[in-house]
């Protein structure tokens, strides 16, 4: 049951994750959602998210408006990719919203 539990907080970390997404350059730093989670991107094209005290890394890509993100561990999810904006200090993707910390 313990594991059943990461599991479902690891795939929803990664659907925040998604949401948390913007341009190469504008996307560098840590962005704080709505929900509490914390998500960091480096230059180099790695990043990860903080949620429930669970930290999850990833790789992403970012091209045309869109962000393919991929866990670094493929028990925890696929790689999905998603549209996103970014308006000065605030990032949106899929509707939810980050700020620029």
């Amino acid at each position: 049951m313990k594991k059943i539990s990461l599991v479902l907080a690891l795939v929803l970390m990664m659907s925040f994750v998604l949401c948390a997404c913007g341009a190469s350059n504008e996307l560098v730093g840590e962005w704080k959602g709505e929900e509490g989670e914390i998500v960091v991107f480096e230059d180099d094209g790695t990043g990860n998210i903080s949620f429930f005290g669970i930290e999850v890394n990833f790789t992403y890509e970012v091209a045309d408006g869109e962000i393919t993100m991929t866990p670094e561990d493929e028990e925890i999810g696929e790689t999905e990719t998603s549209e996103y904006s970014i308006d000065g200090d605030k990032l949106i993707i899929d509707g939810s919203e980050y700020t620029r910390q």
